[in-house]
């Protein structure tokens, strides 16, 4: 009998693909796919790094700050280019994308790396938001449909990983270039640019995702109304899903030195220090769920995790923010948490839920609302850190992983080791007779 979360494959499409055994073509690929959230990230680890200089350069107010957040990678300019990104993805192919977006990206941060006032930075940023956000729900695509279906977490989670390593080496380059101030962020987003047309250049031989090609020559296009239509339900999850995980993992992503700064808690250098060790800490954890997430039950860890996040939190209503003790214990647990198995399961369950003829669009629509909530976010959290401070955020923060807690772990499916065309998320697949 079939789980309550599958159903037949659709027609055109088999499930030979899933069966396959995995190879060096599927890591060839999905490392140069995954990359994608190593510009992504990258890009906004850039901009937290640079906060700081660019509020002392600049003499940025706090609602500029909150500008610089809302419509950098981390926010709406992201929105808009996962939605028409993946809107072209479904249409014209994953790979139609490789052709220009990572161009666009490479313009874009090296009009940071050169600008000279708080407005380029923001034109800058709005360019790099437009690029990434197009090349997320492609790239995610690809891997998902790459992958075999007892491989899936290994290949898709391998963007996650790329999304700590971008982070992890733009820290490393600012502590390295600490004494240059200024000059060294503008570095750092150079390098960017120079990753960004190399991955290009070795995109240019990739072939398009094999489920999409199948697809669209047994269909020509048609049946996309009634895709939307098993979507929907999935969508009407992600999207609270993952919006609300993102409000603190990008306060976090985008905002950490500058929330420290604020605090009084630590200098520059030791938030530097800090925000690589959370990255460290979410590289090695998430290698472990990766290799171990075909086997587990992932509503199950979705929702343990969230706890442990939100006891993350929960923990600067015990000690002040600057008892390094107290911001360690928060770094580990969310870094376990947080910023490594929730993000692990929800970019698995973002991949599968959705059928092949609109996987990219409905989860450039995830995306999209995802950067939004956090754009709007950005524009208020420098105003709420003044006004009501530290504490009280970090208490919000927890909140998000508790909803995270009880919505996931009430309606996410277990869809570990399922043929990829045959999942389809159900409100009440968890509440029926032999669900697990």
């Amino acid at each position: 009998m079939p789980h309550p979360a599958e159903s037949p494959a659709p027609t055109g499409m088999d499930d030979s693909n899933d069966d396959a055994p995995l190879s060096g073509g599927h890591w060839k690929a999905a490392v140069l796919a995954a990359t994608a959230s190593y510009f992504d990230a990258g890009a906004i680890v850039a901009g937290a790094v640079a906060l700081p200089l660019w509020a002392n350069e600049f003499g940025l107010t706090a609602t500029a700050v909150g500008l610089i957040g809302a419509f950098g990678a981390n926010g709406f300019s992201t929105g808009v280019g996962a939605v028409v990104g993946g809107w072209l993805g479904d249409r014209y192919g994953r790979r139609v994308i490789y052709t220009w977006d990572l161009l666009l990206y490479a313009l874009g941060v090296l009009v940071i790396a050169f600008a000279p006032s708080v407005g380029i930075v923001v034109l800058g940023y709005v360019l790099t938001g437009l690029a990434a956000g197009a090349d997320i729900p492609n790239s995610m695509s690809l891997l998902a449909e790459i992958a075999p279906r007892r491989a899936r977490s290994k290949i898709v989670g391998l963007a996650p990983v790329l999304w700590y390593l971008g982070p992890l080496v733009v820290t490393v380059l600012s502590v390295a270039m600490h004494s240059l101030g200024l000059l060294g962020a503008r570095i750092i987003f150079a390098h960017l640019a120079a990753v960004a047309l190399v991955v290009w250049v070795l995109r240019r031989s990739m072939v398009e995702s094999p489920r999409w090609t199948a697809l669209r020559t047994a269909t020509a296009g048609r049946g996309e109304s009634s895709a939307w239509r098993t979507a929907l339900p999935a969508l009407l999850f992600l999207v609270p899903l993952v919006s609300v995980w993102n409000i603190p993992a990008g306060t976090y992503g985008f905002f950490f030195p500058y929330l420290l700064g604020t605090a009084g808690a630590h200098s520059s250098l030791a938030s530097d220090f800090l925000n690589m060790l959370l990255f460290v800490i979410g590289i090695l954890t998430l290698t472990v769920f990766v290799l171990i997430g075909d086997r587990v039950n992932r509503r199950l860890m979705y929702s343990v995790f969230s706890l442990v996040a939100a006891v993350g939190f929960l923990v600067f209503l015990v000690v002040p923010v600057s008892n390094i003790a107290g911001v360690l214990a928060n770094l580990l647990l969310m870094g376990v948490g947080g910023f490594s198995a929730t993000f692990h399961v929800w970019s698995v369950w973002s991949t599968e839920l959705f059928p092949t003829e609109v996987r990219a669009s409905a989860q450039g629509w995830t995306v999209a609302v995802s950067r939004f909530v956090i754009g709007a976010w950005s524009l208020a959290l420098p105003l709420v850190l003044d006004n009501a401070g530290f504490t009280e955020v970090a208490v919000i923060l927890a909140a998000m992983y508790l909803f995270g807690a009880v919505f996931g772990g009430l309606f996410g499916p277990s869809t570990q080791g399922r043929a990829l065309e045959r999942i389809r998320f159900r409100w009440s697949a968890n509440f029926r007779p032999g669900a697990r």
